[in-house]
């Protein structure tokens, strides 16, 4: 990825919203219990969120062993 963007003439990143505080996102933070590894195409059990927001939710504990 490094090499395709250095020789690229245009970058665009796209970033969701923050779902608690309207920044820019850049987390999925996923809101289920389930312990498996790649949930796809599940779209309620993930929100977006910021730094601030992901490091907030981080911090509290999920239930999960």
């Amino acid at each position: 990825m490094p090499q395709l963007m250095a020789i690229s003439e245009f970058t665009t990143k796209v970033h969701a919203i923050c779902m608690h505080c309207g920044e820019l996102a850049t987390f999925s933070h996923r809101t289920t219990k389930s312990q498996e590894l790649v949930l796809l195409g599940e779209t309620e059990s993930y929100v977006p969120l910021c730094r601030g927001c992901f490091n907030a939710a981080r911090a509290v504990p999920t239930g999960n062993p």
